[in-house]
């Protein structure tokens, strides 16, 4: 069995495909939250979401990290990583801030969220579920970062943001 060639593909088909790849990840997520939930109730899916999310991002982070070749430290690579995370390539992200001391990461047009809001669904697992994960995220790169949850659903409208989040450094919250 031969492996695909991805040497073959241009440019565009290449970016393309990333796309598609994210936008598939966060279905299987989506798919497996789903199938739990139906099995075992909101709140047992939602456990396990934490503690599969918990496990992968910082995995994902060390994985980023070697093969993009990124060295920077503390926030600015925290904010370097994420911006190469799995589930980026198929929304739109917009980095506010990044110092430091502190980083701002807004993500719009979220797969997972415009599902959840099309299915009517109001119970929405983005804030519990990032609090955690991007907290993990942050710490497996530098313990002393800490993440707060700065805004997202309910939405008013799709174009508003679908979550943003705070990478700070602890010290620098108790002044």
């Amino acid at each position: 069995m031969n492996e695909i060639d991805l040497t073959t593909l241009s440019k565009e088909e290449l970016i393309r495909l990333v796309k598609v790849y994210s936008r598939l990840f966060l279905a299987l997520d989506g798919f497996w939250f789903l199938a739990v939930e139906d099995r075992f109730g909101y709140q047992a899916a939602l456990d396990a979401d934490i503690d599969a999310w918990e496990g992968y991002f910082p995995y994902e982070a060390k994985m980023l990290r070697k093969a993009l070749g990124i060295r920077a430290d503390g926030i600015p690579g925290i904010i370097e990583t994420l911006k190469q995370s799995a589930f980026v390539p198929c929304m739109e992200h917009r980095i506010e801030e990044v110092s430091e001391k502190r980083g701002v990461f807004a993500l719009y047009k979220c797969p997972s969220l415009e599902a959840m809001e099309r299915a009517g669904r109001d119970e929405f697992t983005c804030e519990p579920v990032g609090k955690v994960v991007f907290q993990k995220y942050a710490e497996s790169m530098d313990p002393r970062v800490k993440v707060r949850f700065l805004d997202g659903p309910p939405r008013k409208s799709p174009e508003d943001v679908s979550c943003k989040w705070e990478f700070f450094l602890e010290e620098d919250e108790k002044k």
